[in-house]
């Protein structure tokens, strides 16, 4: 795991969102921070709020790493950063409790 990589995943407590009532919690994995920003995941992310499903979208590739002209990561470097997030999403009080599901978009459903 890069440095730039852990650097992103400590800023993750500004992504997780958990509306009232939340049923259940849904990582959404991206392959880079780029196609994490475009409208149609926002409106995903909505629809799920909207079910009161909480929602924590995370790269596998962080803008850091894009900007610095490092490679995205191999199947095995994805595994240990989702064992990363996983283990980073114990943190969070608010999401106690809540059933986990991850779904990877583009890219990075291989390593999901």
């Amino acid at each position: 795991m890069t440095d730039l990589w852990a650097d992103a995943l400590a800023g993750l407590p500004l992504l997780l969102r958990v509306p009232a009532g939340a049923r259940g919690l849904v990582l959404i994995a991206h392959a880079d921070a780029t196609r994490q920003r475009q409208p149609e995941q926002g409106f995903v992310a909505d629809v799920l709020h909207a079910n009161r499903w909480a929602t924590l979208p995370f790269c596998l590739h962080s803008a850091a790493e894009q900007a610095a002209g490092l490679a995205p990561p191999g199947l095995v470097q994805a595994r240990l950063r989702i064992r990363a997030m996983f283990d980073r999403l114990s943190a969070f009080r608010e999401a106690d409790g809540l059933a986990v599901a991850m779904v990877g978009v583009g890219e990075a459903v291989p390593g999901c």
